[in-house]
């Protein structure tokens, strides 16, 4: 009978047992591993998967030990690296992270059979030009065998680059006969360092970010859509005379459907939201939905007041839709 990595970990927590004699006793149900034939059977495995069937690497040991179970020739070669991280000596945290060292581990092996296998050097690699690692600081890697060169990188974006216009084609053919949202906005990535080096002043970037957001309604006719006027004055002051104006007129109580709450507590912001509520398709809408709600510290305060005392001692008080609304910070009371 072997013994799992899982049942490894069960015995390091509930037994008691010398650290040594639990090694010797582990290592003799495992048995020892052909260690030349397990990296060439790893090697094979890794370039099969990323150059035969353009599989993505793996970075999850419990995934890994998944996938060797199957081969007859990495069955127990895991649990000998584990065993090698000495885990009846470490907490659980420690050997979490000694997981991911052992799946790093074992693509570095693989490619000393077969240089070929670079799926995962090209992941550090491209990881470290993101956070923007320095050109010396990628060739030291480079130079230390765990990650790709630096030209590689560069081809290697040019080429997502240059497939990117038919990727964003064929992602917007798929939603034609909806209406979209386009976001346009600059983008500055200032969160970077500022101090001059000897080929740069400043190192932020600046560029153009598109969204464009597919909505579940039909598309938008063009027929009409733009005014043809651009600046329609006689509009503007029909606008004026029959809303502004007399909209300028109207007292403040009677805009608030004559609620004359102060809100200043909480039976003040239930009788607002009841406001809210009585609409009959707010009530539908509620039913299934949840609407957040923008306010300041006694918005904040009171509201979540109301739907603690809802839902945490059954305050027949307060009405069960105030668990619709979902009360966050306006960003302007942060300042």
């Amino acid at each position: 009978m072997k013994i799992s990595v899982q049942e490894i970990e069960s015995i390091r927590e509930e037994t008691q047992i010398p650290v040594n004699e639990d090694v010797e006793a582990v290592n003799e149900e495992i048995g020892m591993v052909d260690l030349v034939g397990a990296i060439k059977t790893m090697a094979r495995f890794f370039y099969d998967r990323e150059h035969v069937t353009n599989k993505s690497p793996i970075y999850s040991y419990d995934e890994l030990q998944e996938e060797f179970q199957t081969n007859k020739g990495l069955k127990n070669f895991l649990d000998q690296l584990y065993l090698a991280a000495r885990p009846f000596e470490c907490t659980n945290q420690t050997m979490d992270r000694m997981k991911k060292l052992i799946v790093h581990i074992c693509y570095l092996l693989a490619s000393l059979n077969n240089t070929k296998i670079n799926a995962f050097k090209f992941d550090l690699a491209y990881y470290l030009d993101s956070v923007g690692t320095s050109n010396e600081g990628l060739d030291m890697m480079t130079n230390l065998d765990v990650a790709a060169t630096l030209r590689a990188v560069d081809r290697k974006k040019k080429k997502i680059s240059d497939a990117h216009k038919k990727y964003v084609e064929n992602g917007l053919s798929k939603y034609l006969d909806r209406a979209f949202v386009l976001n346009i906005d600059d983008y500055h990535n200032i969160h970077v360092p500022r101090q001059s080096d000897s080929t740069s002043t400043s190192r932020p970037t600046h560029m153009a970010t598109i969204v464009a957001n597919s909505c579940s309604m039909a598309t938008i006719p063009s027929n009409g859509v733009l005014n043809p006027k651009f600046l329609d004055g006689d509009l503007i002051i029909k606008h004026l005379d029959e809303w502004f104006i007399i909209s300028l007129g109207i007292p403040y109580h009677e805009r608030c459907q004559n609620y004359r709450g102060n809100l200043k507590g909480v039976e003040d912001y239930t009788k607002a939201l009841q406001i809210v509520y009585n609409q009959e398709s707010m009530q539908e809408y509620l039913s299934n939905h949840v609407i957040p709600i923008v306010a300041d510290w006694p918005g904040q305060f009171f509201i979540r007041k109301a739907i603690a005392h809802q839902l945490l001692l059954n305050n027949e008080i307060i009405p069960s839709f105030v668990t619709s609304f979902l009360p966050i910070m306006d960003p302007f009371m942060c300042l």
